[in-house]
């Protein structure tokens, strides 16, 4: 079984190759700023309370949106990959974990714009395919199709409306 919250290892990579193109130009555009670093919980509260909303007119700010985003959306496959490594390795999830899962992923899904949501929708693909093979695997995969659809058609229709246009 081993560890139940395990990603494809190659999708870790694809994912972080893309991620790190947008980090380093982020980075050259912040050359002369002091940057921190933070846990990922600590994205994680950042992007739901702190970070301004994206402003395409912006470099600076569409890069650390992006970022940002991007960072917090890793952060929630690494806090399930490693929880479970460290406390559960070889247990399968029980019930309530899988159930708390899907309804954590969705609620998430239900309050995220495209980038932050999209990362979601890559986490549990990941994990799916880490599962691959197995009831797990195909929930997670099932949990997957739920969350895209829901970032799907929240952000359909905020980007439809003329305030987004704007930004």
């Amino acid at each position: 079984m081993g560890v139940v919250f395990s990603p494809y290892p190659y999708a870790i990579a694809g994912f972080f190759f893309s991620q790190q193109l947008f980090q380093l130009a982020w980075l050259w555009k912040l050359w002369k700023q002091e940057g921190t670093s933070a846990d990922r919980m600590a994205q994680l509260g950042y992007i739901a309370t702190a970070l301004e909303p994206l402003n395409r007119r912006s470099t600076p700010n569409f890069f650390s949106y992006i970022v940002a985003k991007t960072f917090a959306g890793i952060g929630v496959l690494d806090l399930l990959h490693n929880t479970s490594a460290a406390y559960y390795r070889d247990v399968p999830p029980s019930g309530l974990v899988q159930i708390a899962t899907g309804v954590g992923f969705a609620a998430a899904a239900s309050v995220s714009d495209w980038i932050f949501g999209g990362c979601l929708v890559y986490d549990l693909a990941e994990l799916a395919v880490g599962q691959a093979g197995t009831s797990w695997g195909n929930r997670l995969g099932g949990y997957g199709a739920m969350t895209a659809g829901i970032v799907g058609f929240k952000n359909y229709f905020r980007m439809s409306s003329s305030a987004y246009r704007d930004l």
